[in-house]
């Protein structure tokens, strides 16, 4: 994954970015330029399992902050 243009509407961003979609967020802006795993996330964050990485994810792809490669 990694951190794209944002496309969504502001409002949407605003009403879904937040809790740990947030962290994971933040998480992939200070690694510009590399692409991040589920695991590592999962890890770095201590979340409790990579599924709930995944979700957090998935949304930030639905919101078109990240890309998914």
């Amino acid at each position: 994954m990694s951190v794209s243009e944002p496309s969504a509407d502001l409002a949407q961003i605003e009403s879904e970015l937040k809790g740990k979609t947030l962290r994971i967020y933040w998480y992939m802006l200070r690694s510009p330029g590399s692409h991040v795993g589920v695991r590592e996330i999962q890890r770095a964050l201590r979340l409790s399992s990579p599924s709930v990485a995944a979700h957090h994810l998935e949304k930030l792809v639905s919101l078109s902050l990240v890309d998914k490669t």
